[in-house]
C-alpha cells in the first residue's frame, strides 16, 4: 500500500474503489444489521428506529462528514441516555416517550449543528480521559445490567442500574430455559470468535461475529417454535412459554414504521435536561470515535471534526423527524470497515444502502431473530467497555486516574451521565491542585515563544498543563507554521496531567507527518506518578529509584554481552516505526525494554512492543518482542514475509497475492511472500537470502522500503531467543548492507 498516493473522494473516488467500497460495505452491512435491531430495542425504542438511524447515517451523513472511512449510526453508548429519555418523558408511556425523545433529538440536531458551525470540534480535547472512560465503563455496566435479564427470558421488577444489578441472580433463578440457552450460546460464539487464538486465522476475521449469532439464534428460534405462543416442561414440574414476544416484531412495511416526533413536552425542563444529555454524549462520542478512527485509518487523513458534527446533526434532524435514533461516528463498524479494505465514504454509503433493500424487501426474515441474540450481543459489547482489562489499563496510568475512572463509574450509576462526567472533572481538578496545579493557570497556560531562527520555535511552558488549559495550548501551537521545527520546554512546568500527555502523544505524531519536528525537553526534570509513559508527572513527588525485575536483568546481560545499550523505560511511539504493514490497523501505545546498536551503515533496535487494534467488540491488544532494522544505506522493496499456512492458501483465492519462485520450491511453498512491487521484490530476493529464511522459517519479516521489522509471533522473548533475534536482524543487516542493496 502506498500511503503517499491518497484515494480520491467524492465520484472520482466511487469510479476508483467502488469494488472495495461496496463489497466494505456489503460486510459492514450484515455487523450493522443485528447491532441496529438491538440498540434499538435497548433504548426503547421499536427496531425499525435503529435501522432508520443506520440507513440515514450511510446514506445521509457520510456524504456529509468530515471523515472518510468511518461507519456512522446507532451505537450502545447512546443507549442509556434514550432508554432514559424514553421513561422520563413518557412516564410510563412508552409510546409517547417514543414520540417526545424523537424530538428531543431533533432539536439536539440542530444544537449539533450550531456546535459545528462554532467550531465546537475542540472540545474533544477538553474532556480528561479517565473521567471519559468511567463514562464508557459505565455505560457498559448499565447495558449489562438492563440486557442480562431480557438474554435470559425475564422481566426484572427494577428499573435502574444498581437495583438491575441487584436483581440478576433472582433472574438468573427464574430464567426461561430454552431463551436463555438461545442467549448463552450466541454469548459464547460471541466470545469464541474473538478470542486472540481465533482472530489471528485471517480466515475468521473475515466472519461477522453478529451475523453468526443471528443465524445460529434463527435456528434456535425455529426450533424452540418462538413464533407460536405455547408453553412447555422442564423437568416435568416448571412450566415456561415461549412465543412471538421474544422475537423481532416489525411493521408490514418502513412507510408505516415512519413515526413523526411529538415536540408536545418543548416547554418541561426534563425535555431540554434530556436534549443537554444528548447533545453531550452524542457530541464526545462522536468526536473522540472520529479521532480514534482517524488513527487506524491506513492513511492518516485528517478528520474534520466540526464538519463531522455538522453531518451528525444533519442526521438527527432527519432520523430523528423519521422516527430514528440518534447516531454516532462507530468505532466497532469502523475498525471492520478499515480491516476489510474500505478506501472512502462510499463504504459507508453501501452499508446504509444494503440496510434500506434488505428492510425493503426481506423484512420477514429480521421477524425470526431472537430478543435473546441480540441482548447476548450488548451485554458482550457493555462486558467490553467495563471489562476488568479496562481497570488495569487505566491503573497502569497511574492510581490517581483509577480513583477518577472509578468515582466516574460510581457517580454515573448512582445519578446519571450529565452528573457522572462532571463528577469525574470535579475529581481531576482537586486532584491536580492536590499536586500544585496553578489557579491562575488553570484555563489559561503560561507560554512563551522563543523563535531561534527561521526554522526553530522554542516553547516554555510554565506552572501547569492540564486539560483545563490545554485547548488554549494546542490553539497556540497551532497558529505555528507547518513543517517547523518545535521544542517544547516543560523545564519550568510543575505538573503535567495524563491527558496532556496523550493528547501531546497524538499531536507529535501528526506534525511529523506533516513535515516537521517535534521535541519535547524538560520531561525528565518531573516525576512520573507511574511507569506508564503518559502518567502524570509532577515536579515534588518523591523519586522511587526503579529496580530492574529478572527478564530485565537478563536482558541488560545480554546487552552488555553483545555491546548494546539497555533501556528499559517506557517510550512513547517510535515514529520509524510508522508505515511498516503491521501498523496500518493497529495503534501503537509504546515500547519499552530497548536495546539498540549502530553497526556499520545500519541501526538495530529491539524492543518489546505494546499495541493495539479496534474497540469494544473488536478490541485486540498485541504485545511481543520485535527487531528493527533502520538508516539502511538504500531503499529496497517494501514487503512482508511470513511462514505459509493452509488459511493462507486458501485465501490465494481471495485476493492475496503469493509471490513464488520456480527455482527455489521449498521457499516458496514455506512462506507467504507479497509486496507493492513483485519485479523489484524478486530482484532483491536471491538464492541466499531464500536459503537463509529457510533456515529462520519461524520469523516474520517486513519491510516499509527503508527499514524493517522482524519478530516471532505474538509474544515477549525470553533471553535465549531475544540472541537467536539479534543474530537473525544482523544476517538481514549484513545481507542488505555488504551483498545486496536494491535501489528503488
Amino acid at each position: 500500500m502506498n500511503q503517499n498516493i491518497l484515494p480520491k473522494d467524492g465520484i472520482a473516488g466511487l469510479r476508483e474503489n467502488w469494488q472495495k467500497d461496496i463489497l466494505s460495505g456489503f460486510f459492514i452491512f450484515l455487523i450493522a444489521l443485528p447491532l441496529s435491531l438491538g440498540i434499538a430495542m435497548a433504548s426503547g425504542m421499536p427496531p425499525l428506529a435503529g435501522i432508520i438511524a443506520a440507513v440515514v447515517g450511510g446514506t445521509v451523513v457520510s456524504m456529509l462528514a468530515g471523515s472518510y472511512v468511518t461507519i456512522n449510526g446507532p451505537a450502545a453508548g447512546l443507549i442509556v441516555v434514550i432508554l432514559g429519555a424514553v421513561e422520563t418523558l413518557g412516564a410510563g408511556d412508552a409510546m409517547a416517550g417514543y414520540k417526545f425523545t424523537l424530538a428531543a433529538t431533533v432539536v439536539s440536531g440542530g444544537f449539533i449543528i450550531l456546535f459545528g458551525i462554532l467550531r465546537a470540534g475542540i472540545l474533544g480535547d477538553f474532556f480528561p480521559t479517565a473521567a471519559v472512560h468511567g463514562l464508557l465503563a459505565s455505560i457498559g455496566i448499565i447495558i449489562i445490567s438492563k440486557q442480562l435479564h431480557v438474554m435470559i427470558g425475564v422481566s426484572p421488577a427494577a428499573k435502574t442500574p444498581i437495583p438491575l444489578l441487584l436483581e440478576i441472580p433472582q433472574s438468573l433463578m427464574g430464567m426461561n430455559p430454552k431463551i436463555a440457552l438461545i442467549g448463552f450460546i450466541s454469548l459464547a460464539i460471541l466470545i469464541m470468535l474473538n478470542l486472540p487464538a481465533v482472530k489471528r486465522i485471517k480466515f475468521m476475521k473475515m466472519i461477522p461475529a453478529p451475523m453468526v449469532v443471528v443465524l445460529v439464534g434463527v435456528m434456535l428460534g425455529n426450533l424452540f417454535d418462538l413464533k407460536h405462543e405455547h408453553k412447555y416442561l422442564l423437568l416435568e414440574n416448571h412450566e415456561y412459554t415461549i412465543g412471538p414476544k421474544f422475537l423481532v416484531t416489525l411493521p408490514k412495511s418502513i412507510i408505516e414504521g415512519i413515526t413523526f416526533p411529538d415536540f408536545g413536552k418543548i416547554g418541561d425542563y426534563h425535555f431540554w435536561l434530556v436534549v443537554m444529555t444528548i447533545t453531550l454524549v452524542q457530541s464526545l462520542e462522536t468526536i473522540m470515535m472520529a479521532k480514534a478512527v482517524e488513527q487506524l485509518d491506513p492513511y492518516k487523513r485528517p478528520v474534520n471534526l466540526n464538519k463531522d458534527l455538522r453531518a451528525i446533526g444533519i442526521g438527527n434532524l432527519i432520523s430523528g423527524g423519521l422516527g430514528g435514533l440518534p447516531m454516532i461516528a462507530e468505532i466497532v463498524r469502523s475498525s471492520a470497515n478499515i480491516t476489510n479494505g474500505a478506501k472512502t465514504r462510499w463504504a459507508n454509503f453501501a452499508h446504509g444502502a444494503f440496510m434500506l433493500l434488505f428492510v425493503a424487501f426481506a423484512p420477514q426474515l429480521i421477524q425470526q431473530i431472537p430478543l435473546a441474540a441480540l441482548a447476548a450481543m450488548l451485554v458482550f459489547t457493555g462486558y467490553r467497555l467495563a471489562s476488568p482489562k479496562e481497570f488495569r489499563l487505566v491503573y497502569k496510568i497511574g492510581s490517581s486516574q483509577l480513583v477518577i475512572f472509578v468515582f466516574t463509574i460510581i457517580m454515573t450509576l448512582a445519578t446519571d451521565l450529565l452528573i457522572g462526567i462532571f463528577s469525574g472533572i470535579a475529581l481531576k481538578l482537586a486532584i491536580h491542585f492536590y499536586y500544585g496545579a496553578s489557579l491562575s493557570t488553570l484555563f489559561k497556560p503560561n507560554v512563551s515563544v522563543r523563535h531561534d531562527n527561521e526554522n526553530t520555535y522554542h516553547i516554555y511552558i510554565a506552572k501547569s498543563a492540564t486539560f483545563t488549559n490545554y485547548i488554549a495550548f494546542k490553539q497556540f501551537l497551532e497558529r505555528i507554521p507547518k513543517g517547523k521545527h518545535i521544542i517544547l520546554d516543560f523545564s519550568g512546568a510543575e505538573i503535567i496531567d495524563h491527558t496532556v500527555m496523550e493528547h501531546l502523544h497524538y499531536l507529535s505524531d501528526t506534525y511529523i507527518k506533516a513535515g516537521g519536528k517535534f521535541e519535547m525537553l524538560g520531561l525528565d526534570n518531573l516525576t512520573p506518578l507511574s511507569g506508564h509513559p503518559l502518567a502524570v508527572r509532577v515536579a515534588s513527588a518523591n523519586v522511587k529509584t526503579a529496580t530492574l525485575n529478572e527478564r530485565q536483568q537478563r536482558i541488560a546481560e545480554i546487552a552488555q554481552k553483545l555491546g548494546y545499550t539497555f533501556s528499559p523505560q517506557k517510550v512513547l511511539f517510535d515514529s520509524k516505526l510508522k508505515n511498516l504493514p503491521f501498523f496500518f490497523k493497529r495503534q501503537f501505545k509504546y515500547e519499552d525494554n530497548m536495546l539498540h546498536k549502530n553497526i556499520d551503515d545500519a541501526h538495530i533496535q529491539l524492543s518489546d512492543i505494546h499495541a493495539r487494534e479496534g474497540d469494544q467488540i473488536g478490541l485486540r491488544f498485541y504485545n511481543f518482542t520485535a527487531l528493527l532494522i533502520t538508516d539502511l544505506p538504500a531503499r529496497i522493496p517494501q514487503f512482508s514475509l511470513e511462514k505459509e499456512n493452509y488459511t493462507d492458501r486458501f485465501l490465494l483465492n481471495a485476493g492475496y497475492k503469493d509471490i513464488n519462485f520456480d527455482y527455489h520450491k521449498q521457499f516458496s511453498d514455506m512462506f507467504l511472500l507479497h509486496g507493492t512491487n513483485e519485479a523489484q521484490i524478486r530482484a532483491f530476493f536471491d538464492k541466499t537470502l531464500m536459503d537463509l529464511m529457510v533456515k529462520y522459517s519461524h520469523y516474520h519479516v517486513e519491510s516499509d522500503g527503508s527499514s524493517i521489522l522482524i519478530h516471532c509471533g505474538m509474544k515477549f522473548l525470553d533471553t535465549s531467543d531475544l540472541e537467536a533475534l539479534i543474530q537473525v536482524g544482523e544476517v538481514w543487516r549484513s545481507y542488505i548492507t555488504q551483498q545486496r542493496v536494491v535501489d528503488v
